[in-house]
């Protein structure tokens, strides 16, 4: 009888800690170990941990530590990842040694598809001294441990190839950006097992996950999330909402909260700062085990920490003073250039709003943009079909589209930060019939502030383009 029990509770061990492969609660402070082609998905090298530490007060409970390396070199993505699970008094320890590689498909300007592959090393080591079986007892002296088991075990150290393969969808077009991870994980192992040297497809592991971005001001992001997965006969459901508050366009406090699947509820806090990002979560145990656990749950931290790639050196650029409008760019972005700023003086030069003749009238339009970008946000597209309507009506007009920015970041690339949104406007008005000839486009970059660049609020009015309609 005694026999049964601890092998039973051995079994259980074991096949919760296959389980617990991809495991943690902050799946989305852990990308690269979750997808591989998430690897260099950000451009930057990146370094993130994980530590999960879960149910301590049953058989010293079980810890997951994570370690990922990721970088975006040209067209691809790269990442290493060394995982370790540790489970309970037997020191059953699963050690995982993985590359990942992953490529971007551009579907159009807002769509991207990633796909990644995973290949590496599985290492199950089981120590069994910490058993203690049947055989072990007798009668007048209670347990010997020096006595045989009775037991036999095909290995206690066994190392298996496992390959993966994962894919990212993203879209930036709509306020809502959704990100979708599928993910297909130990389809590629040499079958062996600690138990009987004949391993079996049930280690298989699924995973899934939905995220959405989404804007609720200024200041406040909201990011509902959802990640389920399977392997083992278990299954592993997530739902809950993360939110950030935005402290400075360098700062932003994050937390949220959760729900495990018939399991625990999911506390989140986290600081993100410059290049790092701390969290800590926290699982409060709903499940039947809560007297088993003292009610104490699981506990949870990540750190990320990113590393910019080097910026080329900007051109020297001399500014010719005048006294007003158009910022003329040089061709070549490599090359030192000057930059001209022209007042009106001929048919070419932009349009000063001030010397419009009577004859002319003029309306405008204002669409903004999100920090660093330069798409057209579906909720500002009302005022360009405003524009297209109004168009329709004065067949002699004249489109003039003006780029700004705000003061963030160095003043070339706010000039072609400026130009990239009056031309994506443009874009758009052309694409919906307008006359290309009819648009004239200019970008002042962060030199025409609408607020002084003091707070979030005032350079978000800054990221804009005007449009000015001009009719008889």
């Amino acid at each position: 009888m005694m026999k049964s029990v601890y092998l039973l509770l051995f079994l259980l061990i074991s096949t919760f800690t296959l389980a617990q492969q991809r495991n943690l609660t902050q799946f989305y402070n852990s990308s690269v170990f979750n997808n591989p082609a998430e690897s260099g998905a950000i451009h930057y090298t990146r370094f993130s941990a994980n530590y999960r530490k879960q149910w301590p007060s049953i058989a010293n409970g079980y810890q997951t530590s994570v370690f990922a390396l990721d970088a975006h070199v040209k067209k691809f993505g790269y990442g290493l990842v060394f995982a370790a699970n540790d489970a309970g008094p037997t020191s059953l320890k699963t050690n995982n040694f993985l590359f990942n590689l992953s490529h971007e498909l551009k579907l159009n300007r807002y769509n991207a598809l990633r796909f990644g592959y995973q290949i590496g090393l599985n290492q199950y080591n089981l120590t069994t001294s910490n058993y203690k079986f049947e055989n072990q007892y007798d009668l007048e002296n209670g347990f010997n441990p020096s006595a045989a088991t009775g037991e036999s075990f095909s290995s206690g150290n066994v190392i298996d190839v496992t390959g993966g393969i994962g894919f990212t969808w993203r879209n930036d077009r709509y306020t809502w950006r959704p990100k979708v991870t599928i993910g297909l994980y130990n389809f590629v192992h040499s079958r062996k097992s600690i138990f009987l040297n004949t391993g079996s497809s049930s280690m298989q592991l699924f995973s899934g996950s939905v995220m959405v971005e989404k804007s609720i001001s200024d200041r406040m992001t909201m990011i509902p999330y959802a990640f389920y997965s399977y392997q083992n006969q278990a299954a592993n459901l997530l739902l809950g909402s993360n939110f950030k508050y935005h402290l400075d366009t360098t700062k932003q406090f994050q937390f949220g909260l959760g729900l495990r699947n018939q399991d625990a509820l999911l506390t989140y806090v986290g600081i993100e700062f410059h290049n790092a990002l701390i969290g800590f979560s926290y699982d409060i145990n709903t499940s039947k085990l809560t007297k088993g656990t003292s009610s104490i749950g699981a506990y949870e931290l990540s750190a990320i920490f990113t590393i910019a790639p080097k910026k080329k050196v900007a051109p020297t650029i001399t500014i010719h003073r005048v006294d007003t409008i158009r910022i003329e760019i040089p061709r070549d972005k490599d090359k030192t250039d000057t930059v001209f700023m022209f007042k009106e003086d001929d048919g070419e030069s932009p349009i000063d709003i001030s010397t419009i003749d009577n004859y002319w009238k003029y309306n405008h339009y204002y669409v903004y943009f999100d920090f660093d970008k330069s798409n057209v946000l579906a909720k500002y597209e009302y005022v360009l079909n405003e524009l297209i309507l109004d168009v329709k009506k004065f067949p002699e007009h004249k489109i003039l589209v003006h780029g700004h920015t705000d003061s963030d970041g160095e003043s070339l690339y706010n000039i072609y930060l400026g130009e990239a949104r009056a031309k994506e406007v443009m874009k758009y008005l052309v694409d919906r019939g307008v006359s290309h000839s009819k648009i004239r486009t200019f970008t002042y970059g962060q030199t025409n502030p609408a607020e002084p660049n003091t707070t979030l609020d005032k350079k978000a009015k800054n990221r804009r383009v005007e449009i000015i309609l001009l009719t008889k």
